[in-house]
């Protein structure tokens, strides 16, 4: 069985990994998609 914790501290740690890279911020600022990110962020 797999362990679900498990693949959402992947995920987490890999959305993370996008929001601290400042050239990616730029980039999703720029596609106007920050804000969606961060929301994803904020409901773990």
């Amino acid at each position: 069985k797999r362990n679900n914790n498990e693949d959402l501290q992947k995920l987490y740690d890999f959305l993370y990994d996008i929001m601290s890279s400042q050239h990616t911020i730029e980039k999703l600022t720029q596609a106007g998609m920050i804000e969606e990110f961060q929301e994803i962020l904020l409901s773990f």
